[in-house]
Order: structure tokens, then sequence, then C-alpha cells
């Protein structure tokens, strides 16, 4: 389990440059240089401060909204937010919305996509939305059955949990939202929902930006890969991102291609992934999961080991970082508002299984240490 020098993420980057357009290649340049040099472009949001649940009404045209789920580059549709300000007056930010992502965009898969949510810097001033510009919401794939909530719960968590072992990571806020319909043909739902940081806003906490990689394919494992992470990441980082995705069964990513993963640097010298999206996590097991068929696994559920060779002292390390955080994920999970307790106890059990596995010298070695993968 040894590892080889070999060309750092910089020249991933130039390599990739090669085969780009010019205003491709120039714009990637730039984006180069600005990441390895740069100053935060943006502060802490206070939005993220607090995992208070925040309540607040979410006014759009729906069918407008949700008919967008056919085009490949859906339009921002205008929307209101109105919530309780601290004097409990009445607070109105006015901002645009559209439907994301892929899977859940798709009607035969959701009925209620998530949604981005667009604001205006002169907008959100004196708001709980200050400082804001693009952030992800998250909310229940299907409108009318109450599985799908508590599936948002859980993610939910998974991203409370990833904070807890490393702070270079997305936070997360909760949210119960009154969804309402201004054309008045959808029923008003009120929904647990949460909010993702804004990925600049998480790079500029670490002095970083997020880095534009030519050639990224997300949707494609037979495109090329743009980096490797036994070479162009920091080592324990890395092993612990990897092993996390282990612990919750995760197979929904690649490093190599940043599915799902955003690229930030630099910090301290090197580039970081930090994972988003977990909701085919085997620990949710949502009956949309399907596993990576690139993997031999027959049910979401199963764990399989997908990290790097990085030498047995770095993966036990990560372990190790793990089960110092044993106590503070049953925290966390006992903690969960809205949870219902078959939910509970079936998370706990998925998670008690885990530190079996690795806090048994006998188990490591068979389901992690044999099955990380070779440079």
């Amino acid at each position: 389990m040894t590892k080889t020098p070999r060309r750092p993420l910089d020249l991933l980057v130039l390599a990739a440059l090669a085969a780009a357009p010019c205003a491709a290649q120039e714009a990637a340049v730039a984006g180069t240089a600005q990441a390895a040099a740069s100053e935060p472009t943006a502060p802490a949001a206070p939005l993220f401060e607090s995992v208070d649940v925040l309540e607040f009404t979410l006014a759009m045209d729906m069918n407008r909204v949700n008919k967008d789920v056919r085009n490949e580059e859906p339009e921002y549709r205008p929307a209101t937010i109105t919530y309780l300000g601290p004097a409990g007056d009445s607070v109105q930010v006015e901002l645009e919305v559209r439907t994301r992502g892929h899977f859940r965009r798709d009607k035969g898969n959701c009925n209620f996509p998530p949604l981005r949510l667009n604001f205006s810097e002169e907008g959100t001033e004196g708001t709980v939305f200050a400082g804001e510009d693009k952030i992800k919401l998250v909310r229940p794939c299907q409108k009318d059955k109450d599985d799908y909530e508590q599936f948002v719960y859980e993610e939910f968590l998974i991203y409370r949990w990833y904070n807890q072992l490393t702070d270079i990571s997305f936070r997360v806020r909760p949210a119960m939202i009154t969804y309402a319909d201004t054309q008045g043909k959808e029923d008003t739902r009120t929904k647990f929902s949460f909010l993702i940081e804004d990925d600049d806003h998480m790079a500029a906490r670490h002095g970083a930006d997020v880095m534009d990689i030519p050639g990224a394919n997300m949707r494609d494992p037979g495109a090329p890969a743009v980096l490797h992470p036994l070479y162009d990441l920091p080592d324990t980082a890395s092993a612990v991102l990897q092993m996390f995705h282990y612990m919750v069964a995760n197979t929904d990513f690649s490093l190599a291609h940043l599915h799902n993963t955003e690229l930030i640097g630099y910090i301290e010298g090197q580039a970081h992934a930090v994972p988003y999206d977990f909701d085919w996590a085997g620990i949710i097991d949502a009956p949309y999961c399907n596993p990576n068929p690139m993997l031999e696994v027959r049910r979401c559920r199963d764990r399989v080991y997908r990290g790097w060779c990085y030498g047995e002292g770095v993966i036990r390390h990560a372990a190790e970082k793990f089960i110092e955080s044993k106590d503070a994920f049953h925290r966390l999970l006992n903690e969960q508002a809205g949870l219902r307790d078959k939910s509970r106890s079936e998370m706990s059990e998925f998670l008690d299984d885990f530190f079996e596995i690795i806090e048994t010298p006998k188990e490591f070695e068979k389901n992690v240490l044999s099955q990380c993968r070779e440079g």
C-alpha cells in the first residue's frame, strides 16, 4: 500500500487546457490563477451561522416553476419569501427560483423537485438572507408522501455529520417552509427543507476559491478523469471523505470526475474535495436509490469501500477521527427533531454497524484495508 509521486493538480489543469477551446482556456487559466492567489471573495454568511429552524413562506407560480423540469436550462421565475423578523414584523424578500438537479428534475422520479434560490444583493440587506446570492434548497422529492420528508431530515443530518468531521464542508440551515402558489391552483404545503451554503462562500471561509477544472464531467463515468485522488488531494482529508461515503453507504460520487464533489483551493497549498448530495446514501435508502452500476453492489444499503490506498497509517488515522466523533454522531442523531422513532433507530443501527467494522481489527482489514484502490 505505497504511493508513488505523480504530477500535481496544476499540471492536470494544464494538460486539460491543451484540448480546450481558446475561450475556455483563457477562462480556466484566469480561474486557476485566482484560486491560487486571490483573497476570500465572501464572508461567512449569517444565514449559516445558526442551525435553528428557519420558518418562512415561499410563494411562487408553482405550475410555471415545475414545468421547467423539461428544460435543460430552467428559467428563473419570480418568487417572494415572507417571514417574521426579530420584532415580530413581517419581512419580505423578493427573489427568483428555478428547479435544479438531474434525477430529481425528472417528473417520473419526483413531483416536487429541488430548487435554486437567486437573491439580489440589494434585496437582502437587513434580512436573514443578507449577503446571499444563489443557494440550493432541498425539499421532499414527493409532495404528498410523508416518507419523503423523513429522507430530507436524514440527508440534512448527513451534512451535519460531515460538518462534525471537518469545517471544509458545506454548512446547512434547516427550514420549515410553507410553499404557496401565487395562482391559487396548488395546495399550500408546509414541509421540512434545508438550505445549502453557497459554494463560493464555503470556499471563502478558508481563504480559497472554487476551482473550475476543464474537462470535468459529472455525468459520464467513461470520460477521462480530471484528477487523481491518490496524488492530487491531501491524504488524510481525502481518506476521511472516502470513509465518510463508506459510513453512509453512498456510491453516488466520484472524486476523479468531480461528481457530487466540489473542488476548492488552495488551503495551505493544497486543493480539497468537498462532497454534497447524499440523497442516494444507503443509510437513507430512498425508493429511487440505485447503487453505482460500476460496482458489484445489489442494494443501496450494502457498503463498499471505494477509498484509495493512501497507506495503512493514513487510513487508520482517518478511522480514528470517526471513532473520536462517534458520540457526537449519535448525539446529533438523537437531537434531530422531526425524525420518526423508526428512522432514528434504523440510522443508529446502521451507524453502529459501521463502527463495529472500523473498531474490529479483522473486520477493518477485511472490509476497508484490503479493499482500497491502488494507483
